[in-house]
């Protein structure tokens, strides 16, 4: 509640700030050039209170939303879906109003526009090179949305990626990272998980099934074996009650 005060003030002092700024700059009766840039100034600041309103929005109704939601819970497939789509699309929505409100702020510079307007008429080859040379950044873009959408992972899934296990512990805007057991980090681009195979052992269910390897003689009763070992797990608080099988 505090940061979202502190947040609500700083837009309101900066608001006001402005709003002032309009108003009192036609008494002052300055000469034409210097007005015409405080004017341009006074502009791209408005347009720049509008972009950054809209980011601490979206942000702030991300996270009033998010924590309707708790992982820390055993069955949590249900939050952790939720929290997958909820932060997938909070940066997606950020990135594109950074972008927009940049691309209108640029727009107001006669010479951005006459770059624009030429950019424009050359369409066809410059689309063709701005696409390759940001491939990498909006196909990992893209595959956020597909991840938000599909969710082939979510946040805390248990997953296998490169031969290493791990949980996901962070979905950013075109990496992932998988917090391995012995506590390494391996970051993985997006589309990693769009484009290759990889293994989820939490996609249905917060479940996962372990194994205990026991090297013993060949004289083993194995009938005893097995009843024992049934035993000792359904005494265990931390079985489910699902799996207990001896091979």
């Amino acid at each position: 509640a505090s940061a979202i005060l502190q947040r609500t003030r700083r837009l309101t002092a900066l608001g006001i700030a402005v709003l002032a700024a309009v108003i009192v700059l036609p008494v002052l009766h300055l000469g034409e050039p210097l007005l015409g840039y405080l004017r341009h100034a006074l502009a791209i600041l408005f347009i720049l209170l509008v972009g950054w309103t809209i980011i601490v929005s979206i942000n702030l109704l991300s996270d009033l939303r998010a924590r309707r939601y708790d992982i820390s819970v055993a069955d949590n497939l249900t939050a952790r879906k939720f929290l997958t789509q909820i932060r997938v699309l909070q940066r997606a929505a950020v990135i594109f109003v950074a972008i927009v409100t940049l691309s209108v702020v640029l727009m107001t510079f006669e010479s951005v526009q006459r770059y624009g307007a030429g950019l424009f008429a050359s369409a066809g080859l410059a689309g063709l090179v701005l696409g390759l040379a940001a491939r990498p950044v909006l196909a990992n873009l893209i595959a956020g949305i597909q991840i938000a959408i599909t969710q082939p992972i979510r946040i805390e899934d248990a997953v296998v990626v490169e031969g290493e296990w791990g949980w996901i512990e962070e979905i950013a805007t075109t990496y992932v990272v998988v917090r391995i057991w012995d506590w390494r980090r391996l970051i993985v681009p997006l589309s990693y998980f769009i484009e290759k195979p990889f293994q989820n052992w939490t996609r249905e269910s917060a479940s996962i099934i372990g194994s205990v390897l026991w090297h013993v003689d060949y004289r083993l009763p194995v009938e005893a074996f097995r009843q024992k070992m049934k035993e000792l797990v359904a005494a265990s608080e931390n079985w489910d009650g699902q799996v207990a099988v001896l091979e």
